[in-house]
C-alpha cells in the first residue's frame, strides 16, 4: 500500500533575523574593495630588448597545426630588465594557407609577462616565419596591470643536426 503525502509549502517571518555581528555588511564589503577596483586600470607597456637561446622540435601535435618547437633562453627587455624566456610556437602545417605562432613567457623576479605570438599568412607546409606579431594575454606579479603590442624578429640558427633543433634570437620591439 501507498502512502501518499503531499508538500505544503510555507512562507516563514525572517525579519527578526540579524545578521551575524562577525559578518561585514555588503556596503562595508563593497567600501572595501573600490579602491582595489579604481586601482586596476590597464598599463600600457612597450617591450624593447633581445633575448637567446636554444630551440627544438616537440613534432607535430595536430597535422594541421604543423610541428612545435619549444624556446628556452636569457636576454634584457625593456621595462622587465634580465629576462628567462620559454615557450612554443608551431609552424603552418597540411593547409592551404595558416599562420604560425604561440606564445612565450616572459619571467622576472617580480612576475612574468605572458606573449601570444602571430605570424603573417603562409601557406602550408611552411617553416617558422622570421616575423611575428605580440599581444601581452596575461601578466602575473608586478606586470598584472600590463598591457601591450609590438612585433617580434626571429632569427634561427639549426644544429649540424637540423633535428635537434639549434639557437634563435628573438628581437622585440614596438
Amino acid at each position: 500500500m501507498r502512502i501518499s503525502s503531499r508538500f505544503h509549502p510555507q512562507i516563514e517571518d525572517l525579519e527578526c533575523l540579524t545578521l551575524l555581528s562577525g559578518l561585514p555588511t555588503l556596503a562595508a564589503a563593497v567600501t572595501e574593495l573600490q579602491p582595489l577596483v579604481a586601482s586596476s586600470k590597464p598599463k600600457a607597456i612597450t617591450l624593447e630588448g633581445t633575448v637567446k637561446g636554444t630551440y627544438g622540435s616537440i613534432g607535430a601535435i595536430i597535422v594541421d597545426q604543423g610541428v612545435a618547437f619549444t624556446f628556452s633562453g636569457q636576454g634584457t627587455v625593456k621595462p622587465l630588465g634580465s629576462v628567462s624566456l620559454r615557450g612554443t610556437l608551431h609552424k603552418v602545417g597540411l593547409i592551404a594557407g595558416g599562420r604560425a605562432g604561440g606564445s612565450l613567457t616572459l619571467t622576472t623576479s617580480q612576475g612574468s609577462v605572458m606573449l601570444t605570438l602571430l605570424g603573417p599568412k603562409q601557406n602550408g607546409p611552411a617553416s617558422l616565419p622570421g616575423h611575428f606579431s605580440f599581444k601581452i594575454t596575461a601578466a602575473t606579479g608586478g606586470y598584472t596591470q600590463d598591457v601591450g603590442h609590438g612585433t617580434a624578429e626571429l632569427t634561427l640558427k639549426a644544429s649540424t643536426n637540423a633535428a635537434d633543433g639549434g639557437t634563435f634570437q628573438f628581437v622585440f620591439k614596438a
